[in-house]
Order: structure tokens, then C-alpha cells, then sequence
């Protein structure tokens, strides 16, 4: 049996492969892309987790890429506006400064961002 070829200054981790998701030895670009969602899912909870793609992983990639693009189109079209909001001490009862917050109306998510 073969061994494994390891890229050159890459740590000795086990290499695991799943036949289901390849296509005639190929393995295709959305077994990819679901490979490194999962990744990142498992890179994100602790070092050394080891996740399989749920498909609510990919739902949440999804959601976070379309609010991602309806954020450029609104900074591309001018449509964010700054809000100022008061900060007020508890004790004096007194506004004490103010925090610029970002607010855009997207059409897509019909509520405020």
C-alpha cells in the first residue's frame, strides 16, 4: 500500500477520505466546497473537532453570503446612513457621549440592519 504524499513543512495529521463523495476517482468541485464548509465549522468550535457537512451548514454559509452581498450593494448605492445614539449614565442620568451606529434598509431582508 502507498503511502501518503504530505506537502513539505505540513504536519503528520491522518488523512481521511470518503468514497461517496468522489465521481470516478474525481473528487468534484461541490464535495470541495462542502469539505471546507465543514472545515470551518470545525476550525471555528476547537482545535482538532472533526465535523461532517450538515446541511444547515450550508444554509447558514448561504445567509451570510447574500447578506454580504446586499451590504456592498448598499455601500456601493449610498444607502447607509449613520444613526447617533445617546449614551446615558445610569447614575446621573445624564447622556455622557454618543455611539455612531450604521443602519441600512435592505430591500431584500425587509428589516433594518
Amino acid at each position: 500500500m502507498a503511502e501518503d504524499v504530505k506537502p513539505a513543512g505540513q504536519p503528520d495529521e491522518p488523512l481521511i477520505s470518503d468514497p461517496r463523495l468522489t465521481a470516478q476517482g474525481a473528487i468534484s468541485d461541490e464535495a470541495l466546497r462542502k469539505a471546507d464548509v465543514a472545515l470551518y465549522r470545525a476550525k471555528a468550535e476547537r482545535r482538532s473537532a472533526l465535523r461532517f457537512f450538515e446541511p444547515a451548514m450550508d444554509t447558514r454559509v448561504q445567509e451570510r453570503a447574500s447578506m454580504e452581498r446586499a451590504l456592498r450593494e448598499a455601500m456601493d448605492a449610498g444607502r447607509i446612513s449613520t444613526l447617533y445614539q445617546p449614551n446615558v449614565s445610569l447614575r446621573t442620568h445624564k447622556i455622557i457621549g454618543f455611539e455612531a451606529v450604521p443602519h441600512m434598509m435592505a430591500r431584500e431582508f425587509r428589516h433594518s440592519l
